[in-house]
């Protein structure tokens, strides 16, 4: 086994060419609830207080203010966030294509590198996703793609996702004579 510090070198080049282009991430904005929570207590509408029991009644408070609102008081908070969500859908969009371009550039090399870097550092988990290599397309999520595209409009409530995939099966079984 190589010594220490050759390997933490090792995963620092490694972490430094995984983690730089996840720095530019955009953050999530603050949804319209979290939103009014914040001027609650930047008013001073109410203290928490240190102590887990005062700061569940602060909080709860805070909670019932907010289900006392109006549709009409609650639209400059909701106002706010899509603003804000339109800025970071975006930005996300953006992002995730120059991830894409930057993925696709790597090696495979690279790929078995950053595995073995894994091993020592877990740290670097959260970037494993772009280490992958692709699955492979068989025949039946080819045939479940095509289902879903001409059955899709078929299914709906919340379970539409579940009831497209049992009828694809049914219907992939009776084509194969299983």
């Amino acid at each position: 086994m190589p010594p220490k510090s050759t390997v933490t070198k090792t995963i620092q080049n490694l972490a430094n060419t995984y983690v730089s282009p996840m720095k530019n991430q955009p953050k999530r904005p603050t949804n319209a609830y979290n939103r009014y929570i914040q001027s609650y207590f930047a008013a001073g509408k109410d203290a928490i207080v240190e102590g887990t029991e005062s700061a569940k009644r602060s909080l709860a408070a805070a909670a019932e203010g907010w289900k006392q609102l109006t549709e009409t008081d609650k639209q400059s908070y909701k106002e706010a966030f899509d603003k804000d969500n339109k800025v970071y859908n975006d930005a996300k969009a953006t992002w995730q294509k120059e991830i894409e371009a930057w993925s696709a550039g790597l090696t495979e090399a690279d790929k078995t590198a950053f595995k073995e870097a894994l091993k020592q550092d877990k740290s670097l988990l959260p970037l494993r996703k772009y280490a992958r290599t692709p699955i492979a397309v068989n025949a039946w999520l080819v045939f479940l793609q095509e289902f879903r595209a001409k059955n899709g409009s078929d299914f709906t409530g919340k379970d539409k996702v579940t009831e497209l995939t049992k009828a694809a099966a049914k219907a992939y079984r009776a084509q194969k004579g299983l």
